[in-house]
């Protein structure tokens, strides 16, 4: 884990406003504008400004919400468990407009009966 500043930078989507924080070297998080500050804790607070990471993110959600963008290559940075990251990781192969189920995505991540803690990994995603 990176102890380097985050910063944190806010962009218009049509889902609304979003709060994108990362280091220099990847995303830390996407949050909504109205999510409560206390559910991701950063080892340093985040300082409003730009970077490279976070241009990036911000051009890509653009060009997703436009249509033009499926898959994203921005770098990450993930926080949690080692089994909340492999939850993660299996999440973000679940092809562009496909849907999934939790009972499939335990059994990616080799744990077939761990749906209730594989909804419990996405919800803290």
């Amino acid at each position: 884990m990176t102890t380097t500043t985050p910063y944190l930078v806010r962009i218009d989507s049509p889902v609304g406003e979003l709060r994108l924080v990362a280091t220099a070297s990847a995303l830390i998080a996407v949050l909504w504008s109205e999510e409560r500050d206390g559910r991701v804790r950063f080892p340093i607070e985040p300082v409003d400004g730009s970077n490279a990471i976070l241009d990036r993110t911000a051009t890509q959600l653009r060009e997703y919400f436009e249509g033009t963008r499926r898959t994203f290559d921005v770098p990450l940075e993930l926080r949690g468990t080692d089994f909340q990251q492999s939850v993660w990781l299996a999440l973000a192969e679940i092809p562009f407009a496909e849907t999934s189920t939790y009972s499939k995505q335990a059994a990616a991540v080799g744990r077939p009966r761990a749906t209730r803690a594989v909804g419990s990994a996405n919800g803290r995603n």
